[in-house]
């Protein structure tokens, strides 16, 4: 297959963003097995366009493409920005839009010709635009990862139970917008690809194409270590972008509610918050027995030696790389029903789920009284993310789901 795809590549996180994480694994695999795959990166203005060629060199040296193409940001006027605004429809706004990515269509029109693609994954919803049109030439696969309704109306829900009701407006607008993505896009396109059931779940009841919404998770490379870090008693550790919302605003509730619980009854305990951009807000919380740190060289390495991994989601949807990440470490997990959700019962089973600040403080100090107890099921749910969660397992799934994507177009424009 020779496959374009249409996505966003940020050099400031790298692999750390779970995007990306999510396309070089994949893209790797596919060329390894034989197919093309080109990437088409979008210019847009915030961009620093020679960072990301930097980086872009760096992933071809790795195999991850075959070749990648930069595709002009459409140019709007005025006008048609603040018309675009007021309007919630996507097929209305395209209407208004249409002059303004004229450059944009034709120049990957282009590409197509170019590379004689067989197939395109959008997985970059500035260029959804393109599904409908492109529709009717190739196949298109849109690659959503998180469904942005659910995220959005999580995001809103947390900002309303803390009391905070800066943003609140702008969530529930952006969940209205992306309810009407994912209904009018989500019907245009040959194949929908979403991180987890749950978001599946939600695009399924948005535009009523459940045979055509598929769950890809995202896999982990699992680390090999020559000997088993040693665990440093009563530490815990969480992880992740600390500029991203649902990670800080997760760190922050577990700090102010949580780790009063803890140090009152066990005052020995550690917390260490790393990853990069950490917002001044988490960074103030930082001191004594917390620790805020930004990017850590063996981030793996400090997740190993930590006793227990902490994921306390209060928002957010998706895939938790942090938690599979944890597992193929050896290391424990305990989350909230949010953190957890995107595993299947079985292996949530074998870990702690706390919904509460009360709860997730009493497991976690029954946890460090005899965290021995807890050995058996730290090994077999390790044994299953090391087994059933690997890259190449995920990118013979991508694989199968672009042949039957194929399928699907041949089938129905033979039909009509």
């Amino acid at each position: 297959m020779t496959i374009l795809w249409l996505l966003d590549i940020d050099p400031r996180f790298g692999a750390r963003s779970g995007s990306t994480l999510r396309y070089t694994n994949l893209s790797r695999r596919l060329v390894a097995a034989g197919h093309r795959v080109y990437y088409v990166v979008g210019n847009s203005p915030n961009r620093d366009r020679e960072a990301r060629r930097n980086y872009l060199d760096a992933l071809a040296e790795a195999g991850c493409f075959t070749g990648h193409f930069e595709l002009e940001a459409p140019a709007y006027s005025k006008m048609q920005q603040r018309l675009a605004r007021v309007l919630i429809h996507p097929g209305a706004r395209d209407m208004v839009l249409k002059a303004g990515r004229a450059a944009s269509r034709a120049a990957f029109q282009k590409l197509l010709e170019q590379t004689g693609a067989d197939l395109c994954i959008v997985s970059d919803r500035v260029y959804l635009f393109l599904a409908p049109e492109l529709r009717h030439k190739l196949p298109i696969v849109i690659d959503w990862c998180d469904s942005e309704t659910v995220y959005m109306y999580r995001d809103a829900r947390y900002l309303l139970r803390s009391g905070t009701r800066h943003g609140v407006g702008a969530a529930i607008k952006n969940m209205f917008r992306a309810i009407a993505e994912e209904h009018f896009y989500g019907r245009r396109s040959t194949a929908n690809v979403v991180v987890s059931a749950g978001d599946k779940k939600c695009l399924d009841r948005l535009n009523g194409k459940a045979d055509r919404n598929r769950v890809l998770l995202n896999g982990v490379s699992a680390p090999e270590f020559a000997d088993p870090p040693a665990k440093c008693p009563d530490t815990l550790i969480f992880t992740g972008n600390m500029s991203f919302p649902p990670n800080y605003q997760a760190a922050l509730w577990f700090i102010d509610h949580v780790m009063p619980l803890l140090m009152e009854r066990h005052p020995t305990v550690r917390l260490t918050i790393a990853g990069q951009e950490p917002v001044p807000e988490l960074m103030a919380k930082a001191g004594g027995r917390i620790e805020v740190t930004a990017f850590i060289p063996d981030l793996i390495g400090r997740i190993a030696q930590s006793q227990l991994y902490v994921a306390p989601m209060q928002s957010g949807t998706g895939f938790r790389n942090k938690v599979v990440e944890a597992l193929a470490s050896g290391t424990y997990v305990i989350g909230t029903p949010m953190a957890l959700e995107f595993l299947d019962a079985s292996l949530r089973d074998k870990l702690l789920t706390a919904p509460t600040a009360a709860s997730f403080a009493d497991q976690i100090l029954e946890f460090l009284k005899n965290p021995g107890h807890y050995s058996q099921r730290l090994e077999e749910a390790s044994t299953t993310v090391r087994k059933e969660f690997s890259w190449e397992i995920r990118a013979a799934e991508m694989e199968a789901l672009c042949v039957w994507a194929m399928q699907a177009d041949r089938n129905a424009k033979m039909t009509y």
